[in-house]
C-alpha cells in the first residue's frame, strides 16, 4: 500500500476521496475521521484511527462508532 500523498496523481492517503468507496458504511459518518488509502493499483481502504486497523467494509455497526456532530 502506499504510505504517503504522491502529489496530484490521486494516490496515496487522504482524508477523503472523491467517490467514497462503500458509501452506506458508518465510517463515513464518525467522528474519529476515517484515513481513506489507495493503492498502485486503485483499491481503497479504510482505516479506523480509533480501531488501528482497517474493518471489513461496508461496517454496518461499530462498538467505537460515535456520530459526528453538527
Amino acid at each position: 500500500m502506499v504510505e504517503g500523498n504522491d502529489g496530484d496523481d490521486g494516490k496515496g492517503a487522504s482524508s477523503q476521496p472523491k467517490d467514497l468507496p462503500f458509501p452506506s458504511s458508518l465510517c463515513h459518518l464518525c467522528a474519529a475521521p476515517p484515513r481513506y488509502v489507495t493503492t498502485d493499483k486503485g483499491n481503497v481502504f479504510i482505516q479506523c484511527p480509533v480501531l488501528k486497523r482497517y474493518p471489513p467494509q461496508p461496517v454496518r455497526s461499530c462498538e467505537a462508532f460515535t456520530p459526528m456532530s453538527g
